[in-house]
């Protein structure tokens, strides 16, 4: 499974483009996924969202582009699983402690296809939602 830049799209006017913007800024970064097991626990497919951010108490200083990965292993493409790869994106800034824009969310939703041998095919549809805030606050939900 490879990591692909999904969202080149250029950030927001009061996004900084340099990573290391100031000073007075921290960087972290936040990931989530989706991993889907056989009842032995055994890994068949995943999907994951990737993102940078730097933030100063205040703002969000800094958004790097989201890096998706997503794939089958070699057991779950054995079971039939296949990665179709991103079928939906979006994301957005919004009002966070009555700052606006203070926080930002990221959305990927990506499609597997699965035809198990002498059974019917089915779709798994995750979807990875990123939560960054002004403050550092960070949070990744996942749905399967």
């Amino acid at each position: 499974m490879s990591f692909e830049v999904v969202d080149n799209s250029s950030p927001a006017p009061y996004v900084q483009a340099e990573r290391f913007c100031s000073a007075d800024a921290v960087c972290a970064d936040v990931s989530g996924g989706a991993y889907y097991r056989n009842a032995r626990g055994e890994l068949l497919a995943k999907f994951a969202v990737y993102r940078e951010f730097c933030y100063n108490g205040y703002a969000i200083t800094y958004l790097g582009p989201p890096q998706v990965a997503g794939g089958a292993t070699n057991l779950g493409q054995s079971r039939g699983w296949r990665y179709q790869g991103v079928v939906y994106s979006s994301g957005g800034y919004f009002t966070y402690k009555g700052r606006s824009p203070a926080g930002h969310k990221t959305v990927r939703t990506a499609s597997f296809k699965v035809c198990p041998e002498g059974a019917q095919s089915f779709k798994k549809v995750p979807k990875v939602a990123i939560y960054v805030h002004c403050d550092g606050f960070r949070y990744p939900r996942a749905t399967q």
